[in-house]
């Protein structure tokens, strides 16, 4: 007999929540409370055609294209700029009254509003990642040797350059002593 699912609406929404967010596989499935195994376990199911996880594999699939959608169109609004931005501040103060020998407490509130600049890095930015073949930029690095001809590759002896590092046999033939054990002090026998 199979073992039952641990695929829940929870779990679900979970998982939904997360790609929605933008994250990776692995970290949707922490959030989720799954492993990524079963988690690719899951979506082959769903391509194998089980519906409780065509049904998942679809519910992921729009949640990730609704937080793309989501963040292109604040990539957007950045762009075009003209929105506006407000900063309320709220302060308290206790102060001394002389005339009731008591502290009052005022209290002050400061409000800034401001209008957003068009941006014009968020459209740039757009552009180089979703447009990527068109407008992203493209370095290309090219290694020649000397007056541009082919590198010159020369041979290494790794045997002559790890043989320094060997283990050396011990000589047993020299009796023991400060020459031979190394040891400060008269020899021991």
């Amino acid at each position: 007999m199979a073992r039952p699912t641990k695929l829940n609406d929870a779990i679900e929404k979970a998982l939904c929540d997360a790609f929605a967010a933008g994250t990776t596989i692995k970290n949707a499935c922490h959030v989720a409370g799954i492993s990524p195994a079963t988690y690719n376990v899951w979506m082959q199911l769903a391509d194998e055609g089980d519906r409780r996880y065509t049904k998942l594999s679809e519910s992921i699939e729009r949640a990730r294209a609704q937080g793309t959608y989501e963040r292109l169109k604040r990539i957007e609004a950045a762009a075009k700029g003209g929105g506006h931005a407000t900063e309320v501040v709220e302060r308290t103060y206790r102060v001394w009254n002389p005339v009731t020998k008591a502290f009052d407490t005022l209290q002050d509130t400061t409000r800034r509003v401001w209008t957003v600049e068009p941006n014009w890095l968020a459209d740039k930015w757009w552009c180089e990642h979703v447009e990527a073949d068109t407008y992203s930029s493209k370095t290309i690095s090219e290694v020649t040797g000397k007056d541009g001809g082919p590198l010159a590759v020369a041979a290494f002896d790794y045997q002559a350059a790890i043989a320094p590092l060997a283990p050396r046999p011990v000589d047993d033939s020299e009796p023991p002593g400060e020459a031979a054990s190394g040891m400060h002090g008269p020899p021991l026998g």
